[in-house]
């Protein structure tokens, strides 16, 4: 329990509080969205080089390095704050919920 109204409740190390929870919903969200259209991209890639030539297996693996570089790099800042307020700032799941919709 806090101790006053200013201080953040105390609880067992083992007990998330429910904005905590959504932020792990929210933070798979964002990596499931993210890759889904990483994959989607990178079949539609695949198929508009093979019309043209052969895609080797050296090349496919470099062009999906690089897209998943890209989404990382794209998905650090927002799973970033989720991380560090999770705890305590429901608007922040609540954002990145709206923004990436597991349903989608």
């Amino acid at each position: 329990m806090a101790d006053s109204e200013n201080q953040r409740p105390t609880r067992d190390a083992g007990h998330r509080t429910a904005t905590e929870m959504g932020a792990a919903t929210a933070k798979q969200a964002i990596t499931t969205q993210a890759t889904r259209i990483k994959q989607e991209e990178l079949e539609y890639a695949y198929s508009r080089l093979a019309d043209d030539s052969s895609v080797s297996p050296t090349e496919k693996a470099v062009l999906d390095a690089m897209a998943t570089a890209i989404v990382e790099d794209i998905i650090a800042a927002p799973v970033d704050v989720l991380e560090h307020t999770a705890a305590y700032d429901d608007k922040a799941v609540e954002t990145a919920l709206e923004l990436f919709d597991p349903t989608e």
